[in-house]
């Protein structure tokens, strides 16, 4: 049980930062058409 539960954590906690990195893209994507870099700078 404890292999599964130290499997499952990293592969979740990879696939939300995956799915939080493709909505942040899809969102403001025709500002970062335009400035041709993603929006780091506001961080």
């Amino acid at each position: 049980m404890w292999v599964v539960i130290a499997i499952e954590v990293p592969v979740y906690l990879v696939w939300l930062v995956e799915v939080s990195y493709l909505t942040g893209q899809q969102l403001p994507r025709g500002t970062e058409e335009e400035d041709g870099k993603p929006r780091a700078d506001t961080d």
